[in-house]
């Protein structure tokens, strides 16, 4: 069947340069920016390869058409501290458990509709999420996918602003918050079939 997704866990380095080019993809599928020569964006590379950063890789067909970055805090920050540093030191101050951040969601503009590709990259988000000693999950979003997530996940719309991902990207983002457990109770209720 064709719209069959395998959901993994990036293992090896050399998976990185896919992410990158779907990243570069997607964005550009979106209008957030024209193509580059090099046909990749890595927005928080530091993160990429830190033992608190997993990437959920969905594959159809053995392509990759669907990305997910989940980055739980330590030493190294967050890389919403990049982006939204000031509302990422206040969460952080107030925090009881770390926080976690995700990140880099980017999905083929050929199979963006798929809501059984971005439901099964979500569902293991949630799975690698509920598996950290968090409570509180912020998440980088495109503006235009606040709502979606508020009624989804019952994330709260904490900042917005537009920031540089590459030397001439700057694009539009969105800092959101979900308290983890409420998120999952609720995206399970909407998209479990009854």
């Amino acid at each position: 069947m064709p719209n069959q997704y395998h959901i993994s866990i990036l293992e090896k380095e050399s998976e990185l340069d896919e992410v990158y080019r779907l990243t570069h993809d997607s964005m550009v599928g979106a209008g957030y920016m024209e193509p580059v020569a090099d046909g990749k964006v890595s927005s928080a590379p530091g993160f990429d390869l830190l033992p608190e950063t997993s990437i959920i890789l969905a594959r159809q067909q053995g392509r990759l058409v669907g990305t997910l970055s989940i980055t739980i805090d330590s030493a190294h920050g967050l890389p919403s501290d990049q982006f939204f540093a000031k509302e990422t030191a206040k969460l952080r101050r107030s925090a009881l458990k770390p926080l976690t951040t995700a990140w880099r969601i980017a999905v083929d503009p050929q199979v963006q509709r798929s809501s059984e590709l971005v439901l099964g990259i979500m569902t293991e988000g949630f799975n690698l999420l509920r598996a950290l000693d968090s409570e509180f999950c912020l998440a980088t979003f495109a503006p235009k996918h606040v709502r979606v997530y508020r009624r989804l996940v019952a994330a709260e719309l904490l900042a917005e602003g537009s920031f540089h991902v590459g030397p001439s990207v700057a694009i539009p983002m969105s800092l959101m918050q979900m308290k983890i457990e409420d998120g999952w109770h609720r995206f399970q209720k909407l998209t479990t079939k009854q």
